[in-house]
């Protein structure tokens, strides 16, 4: 099919992104000795509540459980030959299986001190988990070994909630607190992390989608085989859908999306051409869409199978390839049946196996109140380059890295650039029409920047794109993965394209073909562009 492409210029082809991150980190100590945050080793973070039901839990806790643990490097904790030093995460099981003796050169002492767990209810009540005398909890977990055998801690650096500790429409935050004893500076720092839980109930009137994070939400110490499944789900009306079925259905129009943030906006992670991208063959897989095929007795998932339908696939399969230190990923649900209404949910997901990580430390934690007297907070870009936690005054900040700073709506689908303009914070939508190369977009900031309450409406994302000055180690399979498919403004300037050509808005894999054969030619448009740059500069 032919097109005339909407009048927009092209996004920097040279936008090769290093690593992404968003915010998480809240800790309170120096961000130039310490970096980490609270990671979901399995299960998922967020629970449907579905009313009326005899089994109201979505995922069931008792079933699922849901698993925690801290992720923490220190500055000056190294492991390794000389030349192939690299800060070890201090709560990784491979790593130090037994935390009372790590086991290092010079040290005669253990690292982490006093862990101690907490729920934190709403109104910021904080409730000690002690799990002698609490049954919803457990400190157990089978993990694996460096040599790839079973390994069960019951150390309390891992916390198992085995129950559904939460009410409907109820949220609260598991914290970690615990002390990092510095061997060498011989002094003791004060550690907090933490991570929002939720429970979301859906009933008459209700529609919701959600994610299951089923194998967790983090790469540890990976290698390209290693991949995590992320459950879609959808609830209509607050009664759970079967997707996979509804997919299958040949007279229905519900169409799912599984989408990453790039600087382009959402950028579309395909079923129907999966197998024919260039930059996703096998052997080399980045993503795969899936359908349901087995579940056991209890709902867990036992088998899936690629699936190549145009309406899209209810799992999403990834590897560390695809994850620059730090993305998030959208699960869409566009139910025919509610007159094409769109339903987001948003799973952060981390890669620590990556040479260069990025985190956001903030000074005044993730939550901000309005109101005249009430603070902002800074947050500030702090990153891991080739194993080793940058010091806040390293000269690499300035020297070797770009920051592009992002903003994402509480509905999930707004992604705003973040730029200054005479001294003042603004944002533009990268779906605006200004939103173009011409206008330098999209634009960096520095490595810190100041949020005030007005700049969060509700609930807010803030994600920083950690672009490499001299692209030494870009992933350049998943720079060109992203950037060959369509983003999501794209499939919507297809459909239209569609429509007017006397299609049907649910001709999925027409509409697709169109979107492809757009990115395509903004490519060509952009290498052309770049071509023609080089030339006048005589390379």
């Amino acid at each position: 099919m032919f097109f005339n492409p909407l009048n927009r210029a092209s996004i920097d082809p040279n936008y090769k992104v290093l690593a992404t991150a968003q915010l998480t980190v809240t800790d309170q100590t120096d961000a130039s000795n310490l970096a980490g945050n609270m990671t979901v080793v399995s299960g998922s973070k967020s629970q449907m509540y579905l009313t009326g039901s005899n089994q109201p839990y979505n995922p069931n806790y008792k079933i699922n459980n849901l698993v925690l643990r801290p992720y923490m490097i220190a500055t000056n904790v190294y492991r390794g030959s000389q030349g192939e030093r690299y800060n070890p995460d201090l709560f990784d099981p491979k790593e130090y299986p037994n935390l009372e003796n790590p086991g290092d050169i010079n040290v005669n002492t253990k690292y982490i001190h006093d862990i101690q767990w907490y729920i934190v209810d709403s109104a910021n009540n904080q409730t000690l988990i002690n799990v002698e005398e609490d049954e919803r909890f457990s400190h157990t977990w089978t993990y694996e070994n460096a040599e790839g055998e079973d390994l069960v801690l019951s150390d309390k650096r891992t916390l198992v909630v085995k129950d559904n500790i939460l009410e409907k429409d109820q949220v609260a935050s598991i914290m970690v607190k615990f002390s990092f004893n510095d061997p060498f500076a011989n002094i003791r720092i004060p550690v907090t992390y933490e991570v929002q839980i939720n429970n979301i109930s859906t009933g008459i009137g209700t529609s919701k989608a959600a994610i299951n994070s089923i194998d967790g939400n983090s790469f540890y110490n990976a290698d390209e085989d290693q991949q995590l499944r992320f459950v879609g789900e959808y609830y209509s009306e607050g009664v759970s859908v079967d997707l996979d079925k509804r997919l299958q259905d040949g007279t229905s129009h519900t169409r799912v999306e599984w989408f990453i943030r790039t600087n382009n906006g959402w950028t579309i992670l395909d079923a129907a051409t999966q197998d024919d991208n260039q930059w996703n063959r096998p052997g080399e897989m980045l993503y795969e869409i899936h359908r349901i095929v087995e579940k056991d007795p209890e709902g867990n998932i036992v088998r899936t199978e690629k699936t190549k339908n145009p309406k899209g696939g209810t799992v999403l399969v990834i590897t560390p390839g695809l994850i620059a230190g730090s993305d998030i990923i959208r699960f869409t649900v566009t139910d025919d049946q509610q007159s094409d209404m769109q339903f987001n949910a948003l799973e952060n997901v981390h890669d620590y196996s990556d040479p260069t990580q990025c985190y956001i430390w903030s000074s005044n934690g993730d939550k901000l109140y309005k109101g005249m007297e009430s603070p902002g907070t800074n947050l500030k870009a702090v990153v891991t380059y080739r194993g080793n936690l940058l010091e806040d005054e390293d000269s690499m900040y300035d020297n070797a890295f770009d920051y592009y700073w992002y903003r994402i709506d509480g509905s999930g689908t707004v992604v705003e650039n973040m730029y200054m303009d005479d001294g003042m914070l603004k944002f533009i939508d990268t779906k605006d029409p200004n939103y173009t190369a011409d206008y330098g977009f999209p634009k960096s900031l520095a490595r810190a920047v100041d949020i005030e309450p007005k700049h969060i409406d509700n609930k807010a994302t803030f994600t920083v794109d950690l672009l490499n000055k001299r692209e030494a180690m870009i992933k350049q399979f998943r720079a060109n993965l992203l950037r060959s498919m369509p983003t999501e403004e794209e499939l919507r300037d297809a459909k239209i394209i569609a429509v007017n050509s006397g299609l049907s808005p649910y001709a999925f894999s027409n509409i697709l073909e169109t979107a492809i054969e757009m990115r395509a030619f903004k490519i060509a448009q952009e290498e052309n562009i770049l071509a023609a740059y080089r030339q006048r500069r005589g390379e």
